[in-house]
């Protein structure tokens, strides 16, 4: 076997050289696989009532970053009432398989809600109101991140008024 030295050769014939190797075939763009999740989606028109779950993920959107996050309120074998426990940022897995329109649950009316920090704004509920806001107009749940100490609400899809008028009380909900 003969080894081979390294020719030192100028670098105008390296550039030649280079000039006249043809092109590698473009590799075909990788793409993710296609999935049914969104981080926006119209929650079904009715849902299967909570029955034994011990968890549960209301999904949120936040009224400054119009990004989801989920308040997480878990309840112990046997206690009828939940209690929150804490805010969650869905992550792409968890929106593949959690937060799935076909696993949202209609809330017992025994519900109360507690109170909830946005992740992403750091906004909580105000004293004297407890879970979100619920807004007619999207009809989604805000957090409470562009309400003033005086309780003017403005939503993430730009809606707003007086923070009594959004309550969940008057539209049939806690």
């Amino acid at each position: 076997m003969k080894l081979l030295k390294w020719q030192q050769e100028s670098l105008e014939a390296k550039i030649e050289l280079w000039k006249g190797q043809s092109a590698l075939p473009p590799r075909p763009p990788t793409r993710p696989a296609a999935t049914r999740a969104r981080l926006e989606w119209a929650p079904p028109q009715s849902a299967p009532p909570v029955t034994n779950d011990l968890l549960l993920d209301l999904p949120r959107i936040c009224a400054v970053t119009r990004k989801l996050w989920c308040a997480r309120y878990l309840r112990q074998p046997g206690e009828q009432s939940f209690r929150y426990i804490r805010s969650t940022v869905p992550e792409s897995r968890l929106c593949i398989v959690e937060y799935i329109p076909e696993r949202r649950r209609a809330l017992p009316p025994e519900f109360v809600a507690g109170i909830e920090d946005c992740p992403h704004c750091g906004g909580y509920t105000m004293d004297g109101y407890t879970g979100a806001v619920f807004d007619p107009a999207c009809q989604l749940w805000c957090c409470f991140g562009l309400t003033s100490r005086d309780g003017w609400f403005i939503c993430q899809c730009g809606n707003e008024g007086r923070l009594d008028d959004f309550t969940g009380k008057r539209y049939g909900m806690r």
